[in-house]
């Protein structure tokens, strides 16, 4: 970090700060997230969505990832003493994280979109989901199997340990207990399934950009109110303008040269569902919001859990959701052609992409928080558009530059490069002394 602020950077400022800038970023999140669960007792879904364009396959929040890791180095991301770098193992495994996750977004896309254009038979991305949720439940219990859970009597409720917690391996009454203590999963799953239905919906009726809109409006903003109401986290006042900015730059990134005048033909001459599929496209952004925030909540904190156990107990009810979604929206082509058809090399991909793309998510929400895996997923939009260039000759919007220079310009306002206006915070701090002074009552 000294070096990218030292002498490099004064030799390549227009190159380096970005990185510098999103070392500030993750290591003032260290820095102030122990303290603020310290207050708040508690301290996630971001789906990723190709619905409007043919598959309509999300990735969820929460699936395995690494059980003993997370407790150690949840200990190591407490406060570091000023004027020590603060590259520990914490703080590497969230930068590590974010990385991962840009890198694994983008190849989600371009798999994702490269299955979608292959001659013969299409697969089933409804029966992507199954089986990447299926695969990930296996996961979770092949683990536990093996490896066992040590800590297991330190995370279930009081009258559930049983005294022979010190064993790595799991009897079955811990297995029952487990399950028992996986009901507050179910509210997550149960949201998964609802924003898939809501999102390919609204994405036949509604054009890329509506779509877009509407989806990233409903999404980031409400991350950070979701957050604070849910687990404490205090956001400074130019954090909370650079979501908008955020938002607004993803909006221009995915926009299309002529997207603005296309329009979908289910939509024409009807506003009615038009509107309907606004509302709809509106309730994804929320629950993906809320459900990720949730998801944190049983991560961190007081009701915090390892990853490998919640994301076990996530899939509990993920796997029966996910299949009967596939039954509502394509029972019929599962009965006369089975499940598995179309699934090639480039299906297979699909699904073994999600499943490593819910390790890195749940890194990422356990490490850092859904906020900054939303900056990290912008990372993979504007990635995915550049290489999308070279592989599929796909050449960006008149508006990616813009789009580019409003997510940098979110990221330096997040991680504390930009100051706000005096005039700006006098207003605030008025506007909050005003509001304490005269509280408003029902």
């Amino acid at each position: 970090k000294s070096l990218v602020h030292g002498s490099v950077t004064g030799r390549f400022p227009f190159v380096l700060h970005p990185i510098a800038c999103l070392c500030d970023m993750i290591q003032g999140l260290h820095r102030n997230s122990r303290s603020s669960t310290a207050i708040s007792g508690e301290t996630p879904s971001d789906m990723y969505g190709a619905a409007k364009h043919g598959a309509g396959v999300e990735q969820r929040d929460g699936v395995a990832g690494l059980d003993d890791a997370g407790d150690d180095v949840e200990q190591s991301t407490g406060t570091m003493p000023k004027g020590k770098a603060g590259f520990g193992r914490g703080w590497m495994l969230s930068a590590m994280s974010m990385l991962l996750l840009v890198v694994q977004g983008t190849m989600m896309s371009v798999v994702l979109r490269y299955s979608r254009i292959q001659e013969g038979s299409m697969y089933l991305p409804s029966v992507s989901v199954c089986l990447a949720e299926a695969i990930k439940l296996s996961i979770c219990i092949a683990y536990l199997l093996i490896m066992g859970d040590t800590k297991i009597g330190k995370q279930l409720p009081t009258h559930q340990k049983q005294s022979g917690d010190e064993d790595a391996k799991l009897t079955y009454r811990d297995w029952k207990a487990l399950i028992q203590d996986s009901v507050p999963m179910a509210l997550p799953a149960s949201m998964f399934v609802f924003q898939q239905v809501l999102l390919i919906w609204s994405a036949t009726y509604l054009d890329a950009v509506t779509y877009q809109i509407f989806n990233q409006a409903f999404k980031l903003v409400p991350t950070a109110i979701f957050a604070r109401v849910l687990l404490g986290q205090k956001l400074k006042p130019m954090q909370w303008m650079s979501l908008p900015v955020l938002a607004f730059g993803v909006i221009l990134i995915t926009t299309n040269n002529n997207s603005s005048s296309s329009s979908s033909s289910g939509v024409d001459g009807n506003s009615v569902l038009w509107y309907a599929a606004m509302v709809a496209c509106s309730l994804a952004g929320l629950s993906s919001a809320f459900a990720g925030v949730y998801f944190e909540k049983y991560l961190k904190g007081k009701l915090a859990g390892s990853l490998i156990r919640r994301n076990l107990q996530l899939g509990i009810y993920g796997v029966p959701f996910s299949c009967i979604y596939a039954f509502m929206k394509d029972g019929q082509s599962i009965r006369e052609n089975g499940p598995l058809s179309g699934f090639g090399q480039s299906a297979w991909g699909v699904v073994w992409l999600q499943v490593f793309g819910g390790f890195i998510i749940a890194l990422v929400v356990k490490y850092c928080d859904n906020i900054l895996k939303n900056f990290a997923l912008a990372g993979s939009v504007i990635l995915t558009v550049l290489v999308s260039i070279p592989l599929f000759n796909q050449w960006p919007s008149s508006f990616f530059l813009f789009g580019v220079t409003a997510v940098l310009l979110s990221v330096f306002m997040y991680g504390g490069s930009m100051k706000v206006p005096k005039q700006f915070n006098n207003i605030y701090i008025s506007a909050r002394q005003l509001a304490m002074e005269h509280p408003f009552k029902m």
